[in-house]
């Protein structure tokens, strides 16, 4: 081949590689430059705690793309439902009237330009109730007592599916277990058999329409003792008392233990383990002899006995009903109101001792004659216990 017919074919050649390249080369530069972005989707607020039909606002923000469009649902149903709740197409969700079991639902907002991209809020759904338990202050008990807790529940939304039954866990257990002590559907807890020392126990009361709904309070169970009774105060009330409240200082208490007067169980409130207070009734009063008082476990055991002093007080006089009468009017019944009144009281209008019937140790039915308002005026009336000034 002519030399230059060979540099023509290396020229023509040439041509065509460099433009071969150059086309590479371009669809580089294209390939780099011309790419479309991801889409992501963020939510807010990511959690929430929503009452019983109460709402809450979602919002959504979407990049990477000019289309800002979601579809939204709640645990996978588009707008959710009933059961679940119900969520606008502007992210407004409403709770449900009725709590779940689950108690938490998701929300969720998906890309309409990539449907596989979303974002997710969790709502915790509260039926808005309040439990307690009841001591509030716990309870002190010895190994094997048992003790009756009882719960209330209140602000329910009043809706037929509503109900105010609670399950009973003790440390978290429901129905405890042996080594916490047990606790019947009905609260009736029963403290373990044998306890190293001391132990706190926490008992709970749950909704079972609303798990996120509970109060708690303590079981403290303690070694077993024989109770002591050292004092009560005060050691000398008075006779014909309405009631008298009174102060039992010792040790080994429960919240079980029983105040007894004459072998009589008492109302008794439990204090600590070495305080009870006990409150005698008036029919424990009506006579001024001394009384004996102990106290009880719920085992049986019995501690020492200790004295109180019942003594005579003067009556005391208040008010009369009615307070007046008409001249010539004849015989009427009036009630004196005052205290410390029993069979040895007696009523005097001037002067004179008229028949009285005690109705309570605080109130007397009194007769008065006609010979006792004769004129226009006013009269004395007074009580008096026998042997008293």
């Amino acid at each position: 081949m002519p030399a230059e017919a060979r540099g023509l074919a290396r020229s023509k050649h040439s041509g065509k590689l460099t433009c071969v390249v150059s086309l590479l080369l371009s669809a580089v530069v294209i390939g780099c430059g011309g790419g479309s972005k991801t889409v992501a989707v963020t939510i807010t607020p990511t959690t929430a705690t929503v009452k019983l039909q109460a709402t809450q606002q979602f919002t959504a923000t979407v990049t990477g793309n000019d289309n800002t469009n979601v579809t939204w649902s709640v645990n996978s149903v588009t707008g959710g439902n009933a059961t679940v709740g119900t969520v606008t197409t502007q992210g407004l969700y409403t709770a449900p009237a009725n709590a779940l079991n689950s108690s938490s639902v998701s929300v969720t907002a998906t890309s309409v330009a990539d449907t596989s991209k979303s974002a997710s809020g969790t709502v915790t759904i509260s039926s808005g109730a309040t439990v307690t338990v009841f001591p509030t202050a716990g309870v002190t008990l010895s190994p094997g007592e048992t003790f009756q807790f009882t719960d209330t529940v209140t602000n329910v939304i009043d809706t037929s599916n509503q109900s105010t039954a609670v399950y009973w866990y003790v440390n978290g257990v429901q129905g405890g277990n042996a080594t916490t002590g047990t606790i019947t559907t009905t609260g009736l807890y029963s403290a373990p058999a044998q306890i190293g020392s001391s132990t706190t126990f926490v008992v709970k009361a749950t909704l079972q329409a609303d798990s996120t709904s509970s109060g708690q309070t303590n079981a403290s169970v303690i070694p077993v003792g024989a109770p002591t009774l050292s004092a009560v105060n005060p050691s000398t009330v008075a006779q014909n008392s309405y009631f008298e409240d009174v102060y039992l200082n010792g040790s080994n208490f429960t919240s079980t233990s029983s105040a007894r007067v004459n072998g009589s169980a008492v109302d008794t409130t439990f204090v600590s383990s070495t305080v009870l207070r006990a409150r005698i009734p008036a029919a424990d009063l009506d006579t001024a002899v001394p009384a004996f008082i102990d106290v009880m476990q719920q085992s049986g055991v019995l501690s020492g006995v200790v004295r109180i002093n019942i003594v005579a007080a003067a009556p005391a006089l208040i008010s009369t009903t009615p307070d007046s009468t008409t001249e010539g009017a004849g015989s009427l019944s009036i009630t004196f109101d005052g205290g410390y009144y029993g069979s040895e009281t007696i009523a005097q209008i001037s002067g004179n001792a008229r028949s009285a019937t005690v109705t309570k140790s605080r109130q007397l039915n009194v007769t008065e004659t006609g010979a006792d308002v004769t004129t226009a005026g006013l009269y004395s009336v007074s009580v008096l216990n026998r042997g008293l000034p």
